[in-house]
């Protein structure tokens, strides 16, 4: 059996005409993960909690080759052209893989996700889960390796991409160290604003690092504990205006971090000011409301709960007037 048939385990991996593919989904983060103690082991500064996406995902193809190469899918999804340090990167996870396994063999890649590239969601996360997962499952069915630790597949994605590892669980998956665990929380329905699909100035790895120069970063792990355990006591008691509360608290603590930084940086757009104020004049107004987060990017994520079913179309109709809305 299959490492990745485990319950709760949202990898899709299978064998078509001699290569093995896998399907990883995305992840969002409500305690955000930013600062590294470690860049090689990408070993998080704090723990982050995070809902998978299961309906926005990676797939990565994998077929034997005399050589190393990346390609797009391009008959799945959205595929994207990579750029040559992103084939150099993804190429690179695959290929300590292979020596971290023993197994010296090469590999055509080849990589697409179901939705567009440069939406806030996650592609990179989702891809090296989908490629850690095409490499485990075709060492489990070719070697006849034994994988019998989640976390341990889920520690080689993170060499790859920190965040990635979060994609391994779901629906709710608490990050800690080099340990990753299913925990309870609401059902959610996501919605993502896409205010803007531009290439990001600040990379998500050198915003880890600059982050680390803010004079608000003291402190940082302990205000994300302390979110943490208040969000795990809303989550018990339902109270979803102190959920909105922190979750809200905790992505303008991550944008913090940029805003102060030597040298400063920042995410957000005159658009997204505008689509938070919106979002925030509801809930003054009605005391009810989506959750709303921010990874770093400038596009919004609001969770709803199942009976918001109609406040989660009236918000697609409002904002799809001007932005994107998936």
């Amino acid at each position: 059996m299959s490492i990745f048939s485990q319950q709760g385990c949202p990898i899709q991996v299978g064998f078509n005409s001699g290569l093995v593919w896998a399907e990883a989904p995305s992840n969002i983060a409500l305690i955000k993960y930013m600062g590294q103690r470690s860049q090689v082991d990408k070993l998080p500064a704090n723990p982050s909690l995070s809902l998978t996406l299961p309906a926005h995902r990676a797939r990565v193809e994998l077929e034997p080759s005399d050589h190393w190469s990346w390609a797009p899918l391009k008959s799945w999804g959205c595929y994207q052209l990579l750029t040559e340090s992103q084939q150099i990167r993804f190429m690179d996870h695959a290929r300590w893989m292979m020596m971290h396994l023993g197994i010296n063999e090469q590999y055509c890649i080849r990589s697409a996700t179901n939705f567009a590239p440069m939406c806030g969601l996650a592609s990179s996360a989702a891809s090296f889960a989908a490629l850690t997962a095409a490499i485990v499952g075709w060492v489990e069915s070719v070697h006849h390796r034994v994988f019998n630790d989640l976390n341990e597949v889920a520690s080689l994605s993170r060499r790859g991409s920190g965040s990635s590892c979060r994609s391994f669980l779901g629906p709710w998956v608490h990050w800690s160290d080099d340990q990753i665990e299913a925990v309870e929380g609401p059902e959610c329905h996501h919605q993502c604003i896409v205010v803007s699909d531009q290439p990001k100035a600040v990379s998500s790895s050198q915003a880890h690092q600059q982050v680390l120069s803010s004079p608000m970063f003291k402190g940082r792990a302990v205000r994300a504990i302390d979110c943490y355990t208040a969000l795990q006591q809303a989550f018990k008691v339902n109270d979803w205006r102190l959920g909105y509360e922190l979750v809200w608290q905790e992505f303008w603590d991550m944008h913090t971090l940029f805003h102060t930084a030597q040298p400063c940086f920042q995410y957000m757009t005159i658009d997204t000011l505008s689509v938070l104020n919106r979002i925030q004049a509801h809930w003054f107004k009605t005391g009810d409301g989506p959750w709303v987060t921010l990874d770093a990017g400038a596009n919004v994520h609001c969770l709803y709960r199942p009976d918001q079913s109609v406040l989660q179309s009236e918000f697609f109709h409002h904002f799809s007037k001007h932005f994107q809305v998936i």
